[in-house]
């Protein structure tokens, strides 16, 4: 999660863009000393979640920044668009090679934020990587790319008073392939796309049910979180070998699946 001080122009990144790297240098004079533990840095700790280092880059690119302030390493000053041009390089061609998982969600809707969360921290246990996409922070040519090059999708209910939500409902729906595993789970907010049909409209068009749709009738407890969160890491069969079957042809007797 990145924080950005419009006052200062400092943005607070946590992991991301840090090292494990300490000398007597607050800042990033000399990027030579620092290169080797920033990619260090970033292959151990920060790869796996490459399409989300992509988003937040894309998301932080109006922003005029100053300095960054990471959680680990030197303030990074000096060669702000070199160390940025880096981990946008190095999280595409990580992106290309990782089968993850789309998230679909309205930020600012019921309980959608919380309950994302969770259900991405289970599939992040099943070896698979997570890119969470807000509806509000998002447009359709975006949406059609990640419906179409994701293992699998789960969709929060967004709701049904916003109209211009419903055109990425529709595009995800038609950029989805027979076999591509989804999963949807309500978000408590009142005015909820109904979940069950969308549900049978997933079905008619040949997706599986990652996980059977989950209905928010209340305020999350912790044990809503734990039901998300074990959705998310499915039934031993898994996310990962339902991607397998999807890209090959589809049936489960297929020897080369």
């Amino acid at each position: 999660m990145f924080t950005y001080d419009s006052g200062t122009q400092v943005l607070y990144t946590c992991d991301v863009l840090g090292m494990h790297y300490c000398d007597d240098t607050l800042y990033d004079e000399q990027p030579f000393r620092l290169e080797a533990d920033f990619q260090l840095y970033y292959d151990c700790l920060v790869a796996p979640n490459a399409r989300s280092v992509l988003s937040a880059l894309r998301r932080i690119e109006p922003l005029a920044i100053a300095q960054v302030a990471t959680g680990h390493g030197p303030l990074l000053r000096h060669h702000l668009a070199d160390w940025r041009d880096r981990y946008r390089t190095w999280s595409e061609s990580q992106a290309q090679t990782t089968p993850f998982v789309a998230l679909f969600y309205t930020g600012d809707y019921g309980h959608s934020d919380r309950l994302v969360q969770a259900i991405g921290q289970g599939i992040l246990k099943t070896g698979l990587a997570v890119e969470l996409v807000d509806f509000l922070e998002t447009d359709i040519p975006t949406v059609r790319e990640l419906a179409t090059s994701a293992a699998g999708l789960v969709v929060g209910m967004p709701p049904q008073d916003r109209p211009a939500l419903t055109p990425l409902l529709s595009t995800l729906l038609a950029a989805a392939h027979p076999g591509q595993t989804i999963g949807l789970f309500e978000t408590g907010g009142g005015q909820d796309e109904p979940i069950f049909p969308l549900r049978n409209r997933c079905q008619e068009l040949g997706l599986t049910l990652a996980f059977e749709p989950i209905p928010i009738k209340a305020a999350p407890t912790t044990a809503t979180d734990k039901l998300c969160e074990e959705a998310g890491t499915g039934s031993p069969l898994g996310w990962r070998s339902r991607f397998l079957l999807s890209r090959c042809c589809g049936k489960s007797s297929c020897g080369a699946c």
